[in-house]
């Protein structure tokens, strides 16, 4: 089953059991769904979908965060990422990434940082998360010196 027909059955079920952040979030994917659509006037494949999701999760987090500043209730929030995350493939662990960095890097002559990213980040682009990526390149950069 697509992320798609997932969020839609997840807010009906959502709806039904009247879970409240379940509900919201479904709802605010599904409309940046139909706002995408919209945009390209055809319908979203599956790789804009969790690109999608993924942004959205990235946005609950920065709000998760502002929320603990604030000192306000986080349970919410927490609920919300943790349903966006199950929708997602797993994310690479560390080792794999460095292992697609030094396979990379290993076919560059010079190496500098913005060629051994721009080298890595189409392979693991929506695979792992771009922090991680530049953590990884960075300690091979620095195995190397």
């Amino acid at each position: 089953m697509s992320i798609i027909e997932t969020i839609g059955k997840d807010r009906i079920n959502a709806m039904r059991e009247k879970n409240a952040p379940i509900k919201a979030i479904t709802q605010i994917v599904a409309a940046k769904f139909k706002n995408e659509e919209i945009a390209l006037k055809r319908p979203v494949t599956e790789e804009e979908a969790q690109a999608i999701v993924r942004k959205e999760l990235k946005q609950t987090e920065d709000s998760l965060h502002d929320a603990k500043t604030a000192g306000r209730d986080t349970e919410e929030y927490s609920t919300q990422m943790a349903y966006l995350a199950a929708l997602l493939p797993a994310a690479m662990q560390p080792a794999e990434i460095a292992q697609t960095v030094e396979a990379a890097a290993a076919g560059l002559g010079s190496v500098s940082k913005g060629e051994v990213m721009k080298a890595v980040m189409p392979l693991l682009k929506g695979k792992a998360d771009g922090k991680d990526i530049s953590a990884a390149v960075d300690a091979y950069l620095s195995s190397i010196q």
